[in-house]
């Protein structure tokens, strides 16, 4: 059975803690963070050393319960890299964290890797995404994805000869939000959406784009 809406469980915003690729030892050599929601999601990765390779990418989660283990599919339609291949893995809980397991092929050999997945804190609050209008900007495409104190905005804009942009923020307990991440040089001027002014299905301006409401959900609406 295939769950196109995303249960609670695995909502939210979720650092990877660690990679294990096959019979390597686990390490931790980017910053990535997959924001979750209902159906939309966003991850970006940003490398820590040498080795890091910088990523990012949003698009649509299924969850698939058919197998023996749950199965989640994320489906891209924005992507840094041009071509990327198709995105899943089984998942199972250990403890609190997400354990996500799955192959790579690498350099045609076909290799298991594990990634461990930790909430982050506020995760749990408000939900929204948003997705540029194409017949306005058709040659802009962005997404963008807040799950409580977290948003992630990715913009690309390189059919028009612009650059690929994301930004990754967090708001701190004073209620402001900052900067934890940043892919590219544009800078964000608007605050993240808020689910409390907005419906699915509206569209709404922000900057210099026009945006349609995918999500927007308050916590007693799960």
């Amino acid at each position: 059975m295939v769950a196109f809406v995303i249960p609670t469980d695995y909502r939210g915003c979720w650092r990877r803690v660690s990679i294990t690729v096959g019979d390597n030892p686990p390490r931790a050599n980017q910053t990535v963070m997959w924001l979750q929601a209902a159906h939309g999601f966003g991850d970006v990765r940003i490398p820590l050393d040498a080795d890091g390779e910088t990523s990012c990418f949003s698009g649509v989660t299924t969850l698939d319960r058919s197998g023996s283990v749950p199965r989640l599919r994320w489906a891209h339609d924005l992507n840094l890299e041009p071509i990327f291949p198709a995105d899943e893995g089984d998942v199972e809980w250990h403890g609190d964290d997400l354990h996500e397991s799955g192959e790579f092929t690498i350099d045609g050999a076909v290799v298991p890797y594990v990634e461990v997945w930790r909430r982050e804190p506020c995760s749990n609050g408000e939900q929204v995404v948003l997705t540029t209008q194409a017949e306005r900007a058709p040659s802009v495409f962005g997404r963008w994805v807040r799950v409580g104190d977290h948003s992630l905005l990715i913009v690309d804009r390189r059919a028009a000869g612009g650059a690929f942009t994301a930004r990754y923020l967090r708001r701190d307990p004073a209620g402001v939000w900052r900067e934890a991440l940043a892919l590219g040089d544009e800078p964000i001027k608007d605050s993240p959406p808020d689910a409390t002014t907005l419906r699915a299905g509206d569209h709404v301006a922000i900057g210099d784009l026009q945006w349609h409401v995918d999500e927007a959900a308050t916590p007693n609406s799960f």
